[in-house]
């Protein structure tokens, strides 16, 4: 091909053109997909001789199911840790101590959802965040924050004997605490309950209408009001297992013994290798029920389990469960990404694809996967398609514009973070990309305005990390000239 040649995509011609290495450029194309590729980035920091720790990984998502792109906190209570998420909602953590943490999701300082994640030693825990209230944006939501899960009157403490069904708690007024005093009846419905597990055993598995929720002796929050049954297990012991129902706003304290299993008793470990070969020979023999049992059986001792994820959504394809093979391809594919394995990576979103061909997230997570391999055509495509859908998704036209920058069309590429722009104001790597940009054009004044609005609404350890990256030493130099 010849610099004046067209390439016609999807309906839409692409002038092809020779890429020149400027040196503003040289400074730029080692991180140039900074916002997505901070996802990425982020899990090389943790060396394989971890030392007890792993990594938790994900997506915060609003009250829409749609990711946060204007930036969350995300809080690790218990060990002191925050990370923030970026402008598409993703967010990875560092070295997390092994075992079971609560996760806090906050917007604007307020508290408005959280989780609980089991993090294995050098492995990687995903989770999709979303909001506990109806809208994270609604004053409610400080309130949320500030009470306690539930209030001294509505704790009680229960063990397997004291547990009793729905027909004996229908009426929470009705109830006492250990004390004798009545609870207040008519509690805030946004309240949530809570379950705090209390075993022998300080790394008990604690099952909860089929979910597992953790390892250890943990508050469990925020729950739903109901009747649960739930499940206490760990190596060599015997499980506990029952029902507990839990009042708007009560918070149970669930008190259990587990009792060592005799030797004659205890079972071989089968390893996450195991139920995984299970699942595959189910597959091959079109059991597909059977092969997501043992696909989900990997994954609970390997939540990181990318080739379990992406089997698991083959399975679902099958029963045309379109819904969950999605879902798990589109979790495979970040898997993937993550441990750099960029082919099977396309190859999961391009099963999403399938499976609903209307995925804008697929179509986005695809396109910033071609971006991170320097396929920036196949990028625009898709961020192209996304926006024949969705005229209004940020992450698209911040899609095109990294795309345009990478091409070193850098005229284009402002173009298209001023689209961006548009739509959300206050993500500060939008206005980090158009400093290069702008210093790429030699465009002092615009260099200096981006650079402002980036002092303005960037925390102060992006501050400093912008100040020490050698990417931006020339867009510094624009902006600080008198």
């Amino acid at each position: 091909m010849s610099k004046h040649d067209e390439l016609t995509l999807n309906g839409k011609q692409y002038g092809l053109q020779p890429k020149r290495i400027k040196p503003t450029y040289l400074y730029a194309a080692s991180a140039v997909g900074f916002s997505v590729l901070l996802f990425i980035i982020a899990s090389w920091f943790i060396k394989d001789g971890a030392n007890g720790q792993g990594q938790v990984a994900g997506i915060v998502l609003d009250s829409n199911n749609q990711p946060y792109i204007q930036g969350a906190s995300i809080r690790f209570p218990d060990l002191g840790k925050t990370i923030k998420s970026n402008a598409q909602g993703l967010f990875t953590s560092e070295g997390i101590p092994a075992g079971a943490h609560r996760i806090e999701y906050l917007v604007d300082g307020r508290v408005v959802g959280s989780d609980h994640a089991t993090v294995l030693e050098n492995g990687i825990s995903m989770l999709a965040l979303k909001p506990s209230t109806t809208k994270i944006d609604q004053k409610k939501s400080s309130s949320f924050a500030s009470k306690p899960a539930a209030s001294k009157n509505s704790s009680t403490t229960v063990r397997p004997n004291d547990l009793v069904n729905s027909e004996n708690n229908e009426n929470p007024s009705s109830l006492t605490s250990g004390d004798g005093i009545k609870k207040q009846p008519k509690p805030d419905p946004n309240t949530p309950s809570a379950i705090v597990l209390a075993s022998n055993i300080e790394n008990a598995k604690f099952t909860l209408g089929g979910t597992i929720l953790g390892l250890g002796n943990l508050k469990y929050s925020p729950l739903k009001p109901g009747t649960y049954k739930y499940e206490v297990n760990a190596a060599g012991y015997k499980a506990k297992s029952g029902t507990i129902t839990l009042a708007v706003g009560e918070t149970k304290t669930l008190e259990l013994e587990l009792e060592p299993l005799s030797e004659t008793k205890k079972i071989v470990t089968i390893s996450a290798e195991d139920h995984f070969e299970f699942g595959i020979n189910s597959l091959k023999s079109e059991e597909y029920e059977s092969a997501i049992s043992d696909f989900n059986k990997a994954l609970e001792q390997n939540p990181s389990y990318a080739q379990a994820v992406y089997n698991r959504g083959l399975a679902y394809q099958k029963l045309r469960k379109n819904a969950e093979a999605h879902d798990d391809f589109v979790k495979a594919a970040e898997l993937f990404r993550m441990k750099k394995e960029y082919s099977s990576a396309v190859t999961s979103f391009n099963r999403a694809l399938e499976a609903n061909n209307k995925s804008t997230t697929a179509l986005l997570g695809r396109g910033d996967l071609y971006l991170a391999k320097g396929e920036e055509i196949a990028a625009l495509a898709d961020f192209d398609t996304v926006l024949k859908m969705d005229k209004k998704s940020y992450q698209a036209y911040m899609g095109i514009g990294r795309a345009r920058f990478q091409q070193s069309n850098f005229k284009l590429a402002v173009e298209n973070f001023k689209n961006a722009r548009t739509l959300s104001k206050n993500d500060p790597y939008l206005y980090q990309y158009l400093m290069l940009s702008y210093a790429s054009l030699s465009d002092t004044k615009e260099v200096k305005k981006a650079y402002g609005r980036f002092q303005e609404i960037a925390t102060e350890n992006q501050r400093a990390a912008l100040a020490k990256d050698k990417r931006f030493v020339v867009a510094l130099e624009l902006a600080k000239r008198p």
